[in-house]
């Protein structure tokens, strides 16, 4: 969104910042305070967000946060508009395969939770705390304390604790973390909106669809439901459905007053989904930026007509910064195998070595059998009468089982040494490129127990502005 529009909208701002001083005191982030300050005054946001995944989830949450900090820093420094960074934990979410697990090159670190549908923000953290505790055992003495302080944190609900790990992985920075439930209720005469334009707000998805699909781009919500959810005590998110002119939770079903009588009672248990969250957002924070990644990119190129519904702007598309991790190990392997870092994109595959020899040392064997084959006829021409036959034939079975050794030596030796360099690749490609890139798979804890200050290694070396996937030795 422009700052104009923004300068010029009406933003519930003591209220968004006193639930947010609130809630960033309860997660141990008080570093965020001031910058909380700025956004009670006349502040504008970078927000970003992502799933609250096990130990920050994959690295590119990570890219993420650093992105949308590091644009409000240059939105601040450019446009002399004072700009704050938010990150949005989305703990409202249910899918929870998306957020249980960790994942290191050689270990998958996995929370059971209850997969009933639980919104993250409801799940206890003890599981979590189990397999950090797990993990922490790992850790190099060196770097052991270090570590703990990042991952050990009191709160017993799992989003709270989740935030408790960025803000302790972000401390140095003013970094505002907020779940989406502190804004609920906040946003009740908003949700109450979602409900009473409902079939307006399906028309303008369906109708931007179709312009999309003229150019030939799929939409992602291509048969939207009311994109509301309601949360029940046990935490249990149950999607919210339009039948005809009424509404039904599960077996529930809801006249449009009585679900907008619901809604006032009690708007902490109504959550958004994917299309209505970002209104909602630009709706109660003054929302300058958004740090997306492609997926999210993608979408919000169908939510424009839903924004004007909403008489707000959508805000400013700004694409997470890419990147892939080497430690000195990694390195030093890429360098014996004679592989350059950008080369990893190509896929292992492109890297294997065949057991097989390789034609070029085949087609010299074959030379060398033709000219020993040549030398013996030629010495059974000039002394083949004096010497005998037999003691010529003898001789060239002898020549020939020995040059056969040798290759088949040759051959066994070219096999281990393919061999060494294929398990070199495999361990490399689960770090640097495991079935796709690593910033979609691995976390950023593997690399912080060989480097605790790469959190300001990335800060130093990552730019907002820049579109290329960075390489970065840590």
């Amino acid at each position: 969104a422009s700052i104009k529009h923004l300068n010029g909208s009406d933003f519930p701002r003591q209220e968004l910042c006193t639930a947010l001083n609130t809630y960033n005191k309860s997660i141990g982030n008080n570093e965020a305070l001031p910058a909380i300050e700025k956004l009670a005054d006349n502040a504008v946001a970078v927000v970003t967000g992502q799933q609250s995944g096990l130990m920050s989830g994959p690295l590119y949450t990570i890219y993420k946060i650093i992105t949308s900090i590091k644009l409000a820093a240059a939105i601040e420094s450019d446009k002399k508009v004072p700009a704050v960074a938010i990150y949005w934990n989305a703990s409202e979410d249910h899918d929870l395969s998306e957020i249980q697990h960790a994942l290191f090159p050689e270990k998958r670190y996995t929370a059971e939770f209850p997969n009933e549908g639980i919104a993250a923000e409801a799940l206890d953290a003890e599981n979590a705390k189990a397999e950090i505790a797990a993990f922490l055992e790992t850790v190099p003495d060196d770097f052991k304390e270090k570590i703990e302080t990042l991952l050990t944190h009191q709160p017993e609900k799992y989003g709270e604790f989740s935030s408790s790990i960025i803000a302790a992985l972000f401390k140095d920075y003013g970094l505002i973390i907020l779940e989406p439930k502190i804004l609920r209720p906040i946003a009740k005469e908003l949700l109450k909106e979602f409900v009473s334009k409902n079939s307006a707000i399906r028309s303008s998805l369906e109708s931007s669809a179709a312009r999309l699909e003229t150019l030939s781009i799929s939409a992602a919500f291509t048969n939207p439901a009311t994109g509301l959810f309601h949360i029940n005590t046990d935490g249990k998110r149950r999607q919210i459905r339009l039948d005809g002119k009424n509404f039904s939770i599960d077996e529930n079903a809801y006249t449009e007053a009585e679900l907008l009588e619901l809604i006032d009672r009690d708007a902490s248990r109504i959550s958004t989904s994917a299309f209505l969250r970002p209104v909602l957002q630009s709706k109660i924070i003054p929302t300058v930026a958004y740090v997306a990644g492609p997926g999210e990119y993608k979408y919000h190129l169908q939510l424009k007509d839903l924004f004007n519904l909403f008489d707000t702007e959508i805000p400013y598309l700004h694409m997470r910064n890419h990147a892939t991790l080497f430690s000195g190990a990694e390195t030093r392997n890429l360098e014996k195998l004679g592989i350059g870092k950008a080369d990893i994109f190509r896929g292992i595959e492109a890297f294997y070595q065949k057991a097989e020899l390789p034609e070029s040392y085949e087609s010299k064997h074959r030379d060398t059998e033709n000219q020993f084959k040549a030398a013996i006829e030629s010495l059974s021409k000039n002394i083949g009468e004096l010497a005998g036959d037999k003691v010529i034939q003898g001789f060239e079975k002898r020549l020939n089982d020995e040059i056969q050794k040798v290759h088949k030596r040759a051959s066994k030796e070219y096999q281990r040494q393919q061999e060494t360099d294929n398990n070199r690749l495999d361990k490399l490609f689960k770090t640097l490129y495991p079935n796709g890139p690593q910033e979609r798979n691995i976390n950023i804890f593997y690399f912080l127990t060989k480097n605790p200050d790469l959190i300001r290694l990335l800060m130093e070396t990552l730019e907002p502005n820049e579109e290329r996937h960075y390489l970065i030795e840590c």
